[in-house]
């Protein structure tokens, strides 16, 4: 776990996630860090924006995946995927993408949680 050089800088970039899950942030510097789940939570936000979801996705190396399976599952998936300003935790076309991925339920939560804290 890469860790950030003071607590005043973590504070900004720290979220509860589910127990057992990670995310990827980024911090302003450019370096990364994994966040794991500690605590439960029932926190998880039911829709962020394109940007988030997308930055979550590429920041946990699960961009190109996702990305394939949406674009790839039908000429509608693949509208969603390109046009869409934000995404919803259980639109059908992403819980669709994110099985065809390879992705639990517990990591979709854990890009929607690690997306809210991402701002372009």
């Amino acid at each position: 776990m890469k860790t950030f050089p003071d607590l005043a800088s973590a504070q900004a970039y720290t979220a509860t996630l589910p127990v057992g899950t990670f995310a990827v942030s980024q911090n302003l510097d450019g370096s990364t860090q994994v966040v794991e789940g500690l605590t439960a939570s029932n926190n998880v936000p039911q829709a962020i924006t394109a940007f988030q979801f997308k930055a979550a996705l590429v920041n946990a190396g699960a961009y190109d995946k996702f990305s394939s399976s949406m674009t790839g599952a039908s000429q509608i998936s693949s509208i969603v995927w390109n046009e869409a300003t934000s995404f919803s935790r259980n639109d059908p076309y992403v819980l669709a993408a994110a099985t065809s991925a390879g992705m639990t339920s517990t990591q979709l939560d854990a890009i929607f949680s690690a997306g809210s804290l991402l701002q372009p």
